[in-house]
């Protein structure tokens, strides 16, 4: 019997559009990017994989400002 993998697809957007952070196994991941030296707002979006496709629909984002 095969396993099929569940992951979250982490995405962020650092001001110029989302792009792919990680894809997660595990609870709890922290973005380990260092801050920037002025204030940065960065925003996070996840989805859901089986596998390797994307199912059910994108988070909500959620939003922070870093550095500075």
């Amino acid at each position: 019997m095969a396993t099929t993998w569940m992951s979250i697809d982490i995405l962020v957007d650092r001001g110029s559009g989302y792009t792919h952070l990680v894809t997660d196994t595990t609870p709890n991941y922290l973005d380990g990017t260092p801050p920037p030296a002025t204030a940065e707002k960065r925003t996070y979006k996840a989805i859901f994989k089986v596998g390797d496709a994307r199912v059910g629909q994108r988070s909500d984002e959620v939003s922070i400002t870093v550095g500075g």
